[in-house]
């Protein structure tokens, strides 16, 4: 069994989620996850750019702000998650990151995943702004 410290954050547009790297994401509707996603390799949206020296692709590009921000005045939401003490950009990283995606997508199914029937078990420790189907988890 691993270990994971996940630091939530609630963006409220395309704008506040575009920046971030080497983080896993979920779309969430009504409490009810509808996506689970990580840009691992990537920065979450815009277009090719260098952060922090080094180059990044965005996993939704700008073409994508209209269907984000969309989603988001409707009152979806988005969260990004953090992996505390994850910072740096190695295989080593990434591979954490996709592992910790696939627990998630197996314990809290999303409509829009394909279902994950098996993952490698992590004790998750959820802080900020916790998504709502793991604020029961966050309180333990």
């Amino acid at each position: 069994m691993s270990d994971a410290h996940i630091r939530w954050t609630l963006c409220r547009s395309y704008d506040d989620a575009r920046d971030f790297t080497g983080v896993l994401y979920l779309h969430e509707r009504d409490g009810q996850p509808l996506f689970w996603g990580k840009a691992d390799k990537s920065a979450f949206g815009g277009n090719p750019r260098i952060i922090q020296g080094l180059k990044f692709s965005g996993r939704y590009p700008e073409s994508y702000r209209h269907w984000v921000d969309a989603c988001l005045s409707l009152g979806d939401r988005l969260y990004i998650g953090e992996i505390v003490g994850n910072e740096s950009e190695d295989e080593q990283s990434q591979l954490k990151i996709a592992e910790i995606c696939k627990f998630l997508l197996m314990a809290y199914p999303a409509m829009y995943n394909k279902p994950q029937e098996s993952a490698t078990y992590f004790d998750l420790r959820h802080t900020g702004y916790v998504p709502e189907v793991l604020a029961e988890k966050a309180k333990e």
